[in-house]
């Protein structure tokens, strides 16, 4: 680069800091001028802790704190201020992700959320622009209830109405309930309350029950957030949302909200009604690649809940819903420009995109396409570009596989386990290697590159026992996420019986089916006193599954359950003689 070019940037630069300078100073004046009656305090310039400016704030003020790092747990005590980074002035999501309130050092153990907003406070209360990270939340004593929860491990909310936005609320946990009825809420609990929830990033927080955010008894509004990565359901279900109760003649909204790659271990990996009084209504949210034992998306267990035009994983019935996979770009969630969920969101213009001032029939991005709502955190009025965030990972339904006990000598065993990219750019499976049995336990099938984030599939393997003793072995996965442990490593087990065993003991007219119950192959063993009959698997609706004609007086017939969904099956051997023999079996994986 010559000398005149060298210069040429230098100006640049500092023409482009002395903007930023100008800009800053002309907000500050504007804010003196408009808020003539309110006090701007500063952290640390006019107080050193973001907790004593609080303290020595009045209505309507405005605390003000630069970028850093503050080991505190902070609480609102009544007051009805803003709270905020230096995002308030341009929007600039560094200044989230640079100001920083880490709830990992309270004085008292029992209240550690990184904020408690508890006092009987309204909209005109807000929290905006920071990472809140490190909280452990608070025992608090339920208001509908005789019980004493840990809750909020980032915001608690209760008996109040806030603002809580802009915020990136992240690393958070509400788990710990020695001498508590549980703990959940990792991510934020609001209670008995009219929140909004706008524009967060609420990610990897963990709680018992709602392990991203809990809603008891509230009509919040929720709005274009990113909620992903969180866990929980220990105690009462759900991963990324739990709801309980609501408020007579109101309900929760969520609208245009990304709820991904959340998991409970019970229902409701995505969202969970925890029961038939919870209320909430859902539109234009894109519900996917959240994980659970049952209702891995969403679980109403009784409650009632309007829903549509939400792209959910698998379906859901509503006006405009669609079950495709959104097509997210390989950084925060954006859509793909080919991506099903542009312009797909409610046809209402009161949920339009933001329009483009250079091209006012398109969308502003972040959204895409035409001013019609894009389904997801970035459409809507609402949309705004998040704090930029990464994150690897690479997601296993188990690491613990159990053929059972109930397996045949040298009959094989079919087993998948399905595997999701957690993370939000591409993931590729390097190699996985069986590190003992490679003789009679071989790798069918794995996903070399899970391209997409939310993308799931399945790793699929076949077990062959070669004798009667117990098989234990370890799957060893190797990946390219980053910042989990490499290798993966899958622990599996199994015990056989050997068939001839199987058959001293069965008797005449006697019909059975072994394993049972069984994920894909079993046995189906018979005796019968003639050497012609039909051999008919069905349903449970009745419905012939398969069909098999018997030449001998006993015998095993082979039964493939692998492209059969869960459930209860029926057997029966109708023989000449009208001798006729039933069984019953049960495929579970």
């Amino acid at each position: 680069m010559n000398r005149f070019l060298q210069n040429s940037f230098a100006i640049e630069s500092i023409n482009l800091t002395t903007m930023k300078k100008i800009n800053l100073i002309f907000y500050l004046l504007l804010i003196s001028i408009t808020v003539a009656n309110a006090n701007t305090i500063k952290v640390p310039d006019d107080q050193l802790k973001i907790q004593k400016a609080i303290n020595s704030s009045s209505n309507g003020d405005t605390i003000l704190v630069s970028p850093g790092t503050y080991f505190e747990n902070i609480n609102f005590n009544g007051k009805k201020v803003v709270l905020t980074s230096y995002y308030l002035f341009n929007k600039d999501t560094s200044y989230i992700r640079t100001t920083i309130i880490n709830g990992s050092k309270p004085v008292h153990p029992d209240t550690a959320s990184c904020v408690i907003i508890i006092n009987g406070q309204d909209s005109t209360t807000v929290l905006q622009g920071f990472t809140l990270t490190g909280g452990n939340g608070t025992a608090w004593k339920d208001e509908h209830s005789s019980g004493t929860y840990r809750e909020g491990g980032g915001v608690l909310v209760a008996l109040s109405s806030p603002t809580i936005r802009n915020n990136l609320i992240i690393g958070n946990e509400a788990i710990n309930k020695t001498g508590l009825a549980s703990s959940g809420g990792g991510g934020i609990r609001c209670g008995d309350g009219s929140p909004k929830i706008l524009n967060n990033v609420i990610i990897n927080n963990n709680g018992r029950y709602g392990g991203g955010l809990v809603f008891n008894f509230c009509c919040a509004v929720v709005r274009n957030n990113i909620i992903c990565n969180n866990i929980g359901g220990e105690d009462y279900g759900g991963g990324g949302i739990w709801i309980n109760g609501g408020i007579t003649g109101k309900q929760n909204v969520f609208e245009n909200n990304t709820i991904i790659n959340n998991h409970s271990v019970s229902d409701g990996g995505g969202l969970l009604m925890y029961d038939s009084g919870a209320k909430a209504v859902l539109k234009n949210n894109i519900i996917a690649g959240n994980t659970a034992v049952s209702s891995p998306q969403i679980s109403l267990r009784g409650a009632i809940v309007p829903v549509t035009y939400c792209d959910i994983e698998g379906g859901w019935n509503g006006t405009g819903n669609i079950n495709i996979y959104p097509d997210f770009t390989d950084s925060v969630f954006f859509l793909d420009n080919s991506s099903p969920c542009i312009d797909s969101g409610d046809e209402n213009p009161a949920y339009n995109d933001q329009s483009d001032p250079g091209n006012t029939s398109k969308a502003l991005f972040p959204s895409k396409g035409n001013l019609r709502n894009d389904i997801g955190a970035y459409g809507g009025p609402g949309s705004i570009i998040f704090p930029y965030f990464k994150y690897s990972g690479i997601g296993l339904a188990s690491t613990n596989i159990s053929f059972g006990n109930n397996n045949v000598v040298g009959t094989p065993v079919q087993k998948k386990i399905a595997i999701v990219n957690q993370g939000t750019d591409k993931r590729n499976i390097d190699s996985i290697i069986v590190k003992v049995h490679k003789d009679n336990f071989i790798i069918k099938y794995y996903p070399v590159n899970i391209l997409k984030p939310a993308q799931s599939d399945s790793i699929k393997f076949e077990w062959t026992p070669a004798d009667e003793n117990q098989f234990v072995d370890t799957i060893m996965v190797y990946h390219n996420a980053q910042n989990i442990i490499n290798p993966i490593k899958i622990i599996v087990k199994g015990k056989a019986n050997n068939p001839a065993e199987i058959k001293k003991t069965t008797l005449k007219n006697s019909i059975q089916n072994f394993p049972n119950p069984f994920s894909n192959i079993t046995n189906i063993i018979y005796s019968i006193p003639v050497s012609d009959a039909s051999l008919i698997v069905y349903n449970i609706s009745g419905e012939i599954i398969k069909k098999y004609a018997v030449l001998r007086e006993s015998g095993t017939v082979q039964f493939d359950g692998t492209c059969m969904p869960d459930g209860i099956y029926f057997y029966k051997l109708i023989a000449q003689d009208k001798t006729e023999l039933n069984g019953k079996m049960v495929i579970l994986r």
